[in-house]
């Protein structure tokens, strides 16, 4: 079997585990890659956004986007996940999709700059 690449806007699989009462995400769901790609090929782990078709409420720190059906990144849900769960590629973030990301994590994160 080929190894997977991971790269950094990346849309991947992703088995989130499931943790009992959690308010997190779990279960298979698409997610977004937004470590750096020398992490992504160096380290066991990469950081990830989920992302769900659940749009019944959007906040300004969600990112609207188009995969099969209409989606959103859930910024507030940064999660590091072991490679071993990250699974088959679904497609790439635009440019201006992962600006937003971008963007929307600065205003989660309270980044300067």
């Amino acid at each position: 079997m080929a190894q997977l690449i991971f790269r950094r806007g990346d849309i991947h699989w992703v088995e989130f585990p499931e943790i009992e009462k959690a308010r997190t995400i779990q279960e298979k769901h698409p997610a977004v890659i937004i470590s750096n790609d020398k992490q992504n090929q160096f380290s066991s782990v990469i950081t990830v956004l989920p992302i769900t078709s659940q749009l019944d409420r959007v906040y300004s720190f969600e990112v609207l986007i188009k995969l099969e059906r209409s989606s959103k990144v859930m910024i507030d849900q940064i999660t590091t996940v072991d490679k071993k769960f990250v699974k088959a590629k679904i497609t790439s973030l635009t440019g201006k999709e992962m600006m937003d990301v971008e963007k929307a994590l600065h205003l989660t994160l309270a980044l300067k700059n």
